[in-house]
């Protein structure tokens, strides 16, 4: 029997009031800025010949791609690289077993503990947890709900990509013994020049469809129908900030990236003139967002944590010149 999605304790957990499908919809605008960012920087690794890094900027992307598709047909994605892969692809079997859980997967569970959580909320608890391939067919038929031509074969070339990605940035993150013959290696600085070219070509076809999901999620999604115009002129407004100025300065010495990443952008939203997103903005900030808020003050604590750990006295070496 195929799964009702909108049965999902996921899918309730965004549906229960308006600043919750507000907040839904600014997570996958924030997975497509991540996207899209670790797709430019690659691109930008890459013409230095930083040909590692480029490889693992723009696997991230595919991961990021990954997630916001995942995450706009259910509500929530699988943490796990390895299941995300396994979820996408339709010819592979994940062997691992997911533990019973109320939610599809394990990332709302636990973004959810960020936040006050309201038994009012009265979200029902399934008690047959669907399939791999049920929750597949979920998101395929939620993109083809949306419009987005041909989502079944789209999701799993996507997929494809993301598997056959996986394995090799293990291979150029964590090896030693390749890493460190990228330069000037009879056989490594072709594989990797290859390698960064055939990550560059999966992330960017990825981010085209990622790109194309968005845009359609803002215009068809009907959760979103009763502000569809603020929704519309926020969109329009954040991918000015986000994306365009945000990115554009980390690779503002080269025109060329600049001009793709405003002709990216361009096609996410149509221009948007006029209308106000007050009420949009508001339910994503810092004030009413209670999750997004205390997610970014248990981040700044990590980071605290580890410069504390960082000056301590006890064995430092002399700080090099060229260090600020």
């Amino acid at each position: 029997m195929p799964t009702d999605r909108d049965k999902l304790t996921s899918i309730q957990y965004w549906n229960i009031s308006d600043e919750r499908k507000a907040q839904r919809y600014y997570i996958a605008f924030c997975l497509l800025v991540a996207a899209i960012q670790d797709c430019f920087l690659g691109r930008w690794e890459r013409e230095r010949d930083n040909l590692n890094w480029a490889a693992t900027c723009y696997y991230y992307s595919l991961v990021h791609l990954g997630r916001l598709l995942c995450f706009l047909g259910v509500g929530d994605f699988p943490t796990s690289h390895a299941m995300l892969r396994y979820l996408l692809h339709a010819d592979s079997q994940n062997r691992s077993n997911r533990k019973p859980s109320k939610y599809p997967f394990d990332w709302l569970k636990a973004f959810e503990r960020y936040n006050n959580f309201r038994k009012a909320d009265r979200i029902q608890t399934v008690t047959v947890q669907p399939s791999q391939n049920e929750l597949r067919n979920v998101i395929v038929e939620y993109l083809e709900s949306i419009g987005l031509a041909d989502a079944r074969n789209q999701l799993f070339i996507c997929g494809k990509r993301l598997f056959a990605a996986g394995p090799l940035r293990n291979d150029s993150n964590y090896e030693a013994l390749l890493i460190a013959h990228e330069y000037q290696h009879i056989e490594m600085s072709s594989a990797f020049h290859e390698l960064s070219r055939a990550m560059e070509e999966a992330a960017v076809n990825s981010l085209l469809l990622g790109c194309q999901a968005f845009s359609s999620f803002v215009t068809r999604d009907k959760t979103l129908e009763s502000r569809r115009e603020e929704f519309l002129a926020f969109t329009a407004e954040y991918v000015r900030r986000r994306i365009i100025e945000a990115i554009s300065r980390k690779i503002r010495d080269n025109i060329c990236l600049v001009s793709d990443l405003r002709s990216l952008a361009g096609s996410i939203v149509p221009k948007h003139t006029g209308g106000r997103y007050d009420d949009i903005e508001e339910m994503v900030s810092l004030e009413v967002f209670d999750s997004k808020s205390a997610l970014m003050e248990d981040f700044r604590q990590k980071i605290h944590a580890l410069a504390k750990i960082s000056r301590t006295e006890g064995g430092r070496l002399t700080k090099p010149r060229c260090i600020p």
